[in-house]
């Protein structure tokens, strides 16, 4: 079965776009199981000078189970990503790079 140009095209930005997702997971992740992503220690919170941001990353960085729970996700997020990109039956979404032969 032949694919038209559009369809190509469109296949090739899926790709593109899982791959991104996949990358991004994986990164996300990996900074959560080394620590890096999240601030841990002892915490004072001090309204009058410290932002809801720092106090929500000291939040998320007080438990180790919660940053490798969600760790988790995002590598099994990105390894089912993966998967389906590597394993689908459909070649025209393995070779985004190569669709317009």
């Amino acid at each position: 079965m032949r694919l038209s140009t559009k369809e190509k095209f469109r296949l090739s930005i899926l790709a593109t776009l899982r791959w991104t997702m996949a990358i991004t997971f994986l990164i996300y992740g990996m900074a959560k199981i080394y620590p890096g992503q999240f601030i841990t220690g002892d915490f004072v919170f001090d309204s009058t000078k410290d932002s809801a941001m720092k106090l929500a990353w000291y939040f998320f960085g007080y438990s180790d189970f919660y940053n490798y729970f969600i760790a988790t996700g995002e590598l099994l997020a990105a390894f089912l990503l993966v998967i389906i990109l590597v394993f689908e039956k459909k070649t025209e979404h393995r070779q985004f790079l190569f669709c317009f032969d």
